[in-house]
Formats: structure tokens, sequence, C-alpha cells
């Protein structure tokens, strides 16, 4: 639907350290990434610049100028989370308008070295929609299994919806530990991971993996269990 680009990061309060290797947009079923950004602060905004055209000699999600399109929310995964979005959501876009939408996220409280995801989301038929609660997220290698203090809780979650989940692994493996392959539990389905199979965990306290997950088409109510082979 729309144009991103010219991501622009914008920090504050030297507190943490990182690099956000890449950026991930996703707006209705379409998906585009951008280059990512060193991190240095604890709040950070993001510029992101949201265009409602099909200039074809530049990125656009929309097919069709003669509509108006509505951006409901803007969202994250972990480890950051949104401080505030301006202008905040809902936002008409008119055709062949052009909106910046500056989004301030958290970092978190450790050296991260990941990619970061925004999903732009917009309004959806009822008919499409289902409950998702992830009760707890459970990491398995072997015979260790680890509970992470971490639930998902969607309303309004689209059927077959694509989410992140960043896994810090020395949660799970020990340094120079090594990775064969992934399994996640039913009903849930691993759709991309940021780094190839098989990996070797290089660095002992901030070797992140991210890993984006289609959910089921119906309401669910369970674990999320991340087996690492």
């Amino acid at each position: 639907m729309s144009i991103f680009n010219n991501i622009k990061g914008k920090l504050k309060k030297n507190e943490t350290k990182g690099k956000i290797t890449s950026v991930k947009l996703y707006w209705r079923d379409t998906s585009h990434s951008m280059d990512g950004m060193d991190i240095s602060g604890k709040v950070f905004t993001v510029t992101v610049p949201f265009t409602n055209h099909s200039d074809t000699s530049e990125l656009s999600f929309l097919k069709t100028t003669e509509k108006r399109e509505t951006v409901t929310d803007i969202s994250t995964s972990d480890p950051f989370s949104i401080d505030s979005i301006d202008p905040k959501p809902p936002v008409e876009i008119k055709p062949g308008e052009h909106i910046d939408f500056k989004i301030s996220l958290k970092a978190p409280d450790y050296n991260y070295n990941g990619p970061l995801t925004l999903r732009f989301s917009a309004p959806k038929n009822k008919d499409d929609l289902i409950d998702l609660n992830i009760n707890k997220i459970v990491l398995k290698s072997g015979d260790k299994e680890v509970n992470l203090d971490d639930t998902r809780y969607f309303t309004n979650f689209a059927k077959n919806q694509i989410f992140d989940i960043s896994v810090q692994m020395y949660r799970i493996l020990e340094y120079k530990g090594k990775v064969g392959s992934i399994e996640l539990n039913e009903p849930f389905k691993l759709v991309k991971l940021d780094t190839e199979l098989p990996f070797t965990i290089n660095d002992p306290s901030s070797f992140v993996v991210n890993l984006s997950i289609k959910g089921p088409d119906f309401n669910y109510s369970g674990p999320l269990e991340i087996t690492f082979k």
C-alpha cells in the first residue's frame, strides 16, 4: 500500500548500546526490509515515510490511488516497545498523500544485535479475525527447558497472521552451542529465520535469533514451544 523509505534514527539518553541489523515493515499481506542502524540510547525515534500512491519507480504497496487508506495501529515486537507515535493512529491517508510517521521506541535493557519489526495495521473483516492467547513461551533443547517470563495476547488477530519472536540464545544454549533445526508446536509454523541453519552461538551475551511465525486460523489459548535441535 505505500512507500517506506529513508528511515532515520534519532537517539536519546545514552543508556543502551546495540545495533538494529534491519528494519522489517509489514502492511496488509506485504512485507519490506530496510537498512538498520546503530542504537546507543534507551529511547530512539524511527521516521517512516508512508505515501499512498503506486509510483512504480519507487517502492509502493498500493495498487491503486483511487481509495483512501487507514493505518489503525503501529506495533513492534520484543525486545522493543512503542513509546509514542506521531501522528497517532488511526490515521487516514488520502490518495497521493504523504505522511511521515515518527515512531519512538524503547530499547531493551541489554545490548541488542538483531532486527526491528514494525507492523502497520489496517481495518479488518471480523470474519477473518481470531483471538490468540500465548500464555507462556517455552524454549527447549535436549533435556533442558526454559519458561520465559513472557505472554502474548492478541485480539483482532488476522487468521494465519505472521508475528515475530526474538530469542536470546544464551537463555537456552551455552556459548559455542550449535543449532541444526528449529521446531514449533502446533498450531504454529516457522516461516522465516533471520540467520541460516545450522548456526553456532558465537556471542556469549547477546546472540539473538528472530523467528517469523505464522499463527493459527482459529482461536487458540496455550503455549508456544520452540525446540532447538
